[in-house]
């Protein structure tokens, strides 16, 4: 079921956000459509993955390539971001929203990620 925050929700977020924030400061965001709805002059939706950060990395996005779609509700990130990782599979750092569903164990600490 999927479950939007509440406008309350989205403000309290925001003004925290910003009360640390230098005044220039834009934040790019993945699945929280509300807060670039609400304040897009300081957020803005792409993606954790985006073409933006392709661009950015030097790494050419293949033609074609949209939208995930399968993750959670408004997730912007780019179809192909596990294929851009080295290790493919979880690392050791233990993200909380790792999509990689294997256990640590068998990576190295030190394995590069990107």
């Amino acid at each position: 079921m999927e479950r939007r925050p509440t406008e309350k929700q989205v403000r309290d977020v925001a003004e925290a956000l910003l009360a640390v924030a230098k005044d220039t400061q834009i934040f790019e965001l993945c699945a929280e459509p509300e807060l670039a709805k609400a304040y897009p002059e300081r957020f803005q939706w792409f993606g954790c993955l985006s073409r933006k950060d392709c661009e950015i990395m030097g790494v050419t996005v293949p033609e074609g390539i949209g939208i995930n779609g399968q993750q959670r509700f408004g997730c912007r990130c780019l179809r192909m971001k596990k294929e851009l990782l080295h290790c493919k599979c979880r690392c050791a750092n233990n993200c909380a929203y790792c999509y990689w569903k294997n256990p640590p164990a068998a990576n190295k600490p030190d394995s590069k990620v990107f």
